[in-house]
């Protein structure tokens, strides 16, 4: 979601109250469980998951035997590339929205009350490209959490932006660029195919072994999901063609920046849970020097949640 620019304030006491009620929703045990499912939360930009699909991920995180992945295609670097450094220590804008995402992930983790290891990172391998992975263990109250960051340009409306070579994702997809390289240097993706199978990689790994397999994505329908972001149909495009390859997944595909005429339709629990998701990542820019985004999320998107499911074969479960 691009930036507007404004500040808001944090309702702690409300979402004090929904983190209590929202924990009495799961069951606990002593023991790890078998995980039988895996839930895909794949995004064009780091805040997307929290602000279009996170009823979704609250509830599956509270499933001790589901397995949670997040997928950011792009760095959302804004148009800065590995550039714009905080005033308060030099890191790259797009490193803070990184961070507060990996933050809110672990938020999800430690939501019955039992602290979980800090995330660590490492670098993967997934069809030929390295990817930036991290990782929270499952405890005896949720599941494991994953994220892979791929750190490509963010497309702004399809032109992309002189910092990283006018590429994006709209453009990749159309072939009007024969190569996409993530921001950090690390890799390059040399045609759509090629990311499309390095994000097949990645699903195939985490859901290897495991029954039921769910994608979370942006809506590619243009038509259903109105006025939306590059990035944000690009990604659904991919993960569309992913979920035709496996069609034992299941899809959900949520309208993202549709939602700001569209009227609330949360709970006040799950509303307040968006927010708080909301107000990690954004306190994470805030303490880096950047502008909070969080009164326009919370003024416009905050409590929305819409989606259309497509089941997949033998209802999403899946044997590779």
């Amino acid at each position: 979601m691009r930036s507007l620019r404004k500040v808001g304030m944090f309702r702690s006491a409300a979402i004090a109250r929904s983190l209590i009620a929202i924990s009495f929703l799961a069951k606990s045990g002593a023991a790890l469980a078998a995980t039988t499912s895996v839930s895909f939360y794949v995004s064009g930009h780091e805040d997307d998951w929290y602000l279009f699909f996170s009823k979704g991920a609250v509830d599956d995180s509270l499933k001790a035997t589901n397995k949670t992945v997040f997928i950011y295609f792009t760095a959302g670097d804004g148009g800065c590339g590995d550039s714009c450094p905080s005033p308060f220590n030099g890191i790259p804008y797009y490193k803070g929205r990184e961070q507060g995402s990996v933050n809110a992930v672990w938020f999800l983790a430690s939501m019955k009350g039992l602290q979980p290891q800090q995330a660590t990172s490492s670098t993967v391998t997934m069809n030929g490209h390295p990817v930036i992975r991290y990782s929270v263990p499952a405890t005896s109250f949720a599941g494991p959490f994953a994220s892979y960051f791929l750190r490509l340009p963010d497309g702004y409306m399809g032109d992309g932006t002189p910092a990283t070579g006018n590429q994006s994702l709209l453009k990749l997809r159309a072939s009007q660029i024969s190569v996409m390289d993530a921001i950090d240097g690390s890799t390059s993706y040399t045609s759509w195919t090629d990311l499309v199978n390095t994000v097949q990689a990645i699903v195939k790994s985490e859901a290897t072994g495991i029954g039921t397999v769910v994608i979370n994505t942006h809506d590619p329908n243009e038509t259903i999901n109105p006025g939306g972001h590059s990035d944000h149909y690009a990604t659904g495009a991919a993960m569309q063609a992913v979920a035709t390859a496996i069609p034992c997944i299941t899809s959900n595909y949520y309208t993202d920046d549709a939602n700001l005429s569209r009227p609330q339709n949360l709970t006040t629990v799950y509303s307040n849970m968006q927010s708080a998701l909301t107000g990690i990542g954004q306190s994470v820019m805030a303490n880096r020097g950047f502008t909070s985004e969080f009164k326009f999320f919370l003024d416009k998107l905050i409590g929305k949640n819409y989606f259309r499911t497509v089941q997949g074969v033998s209802g999403g479960s899946c044997a590779f």
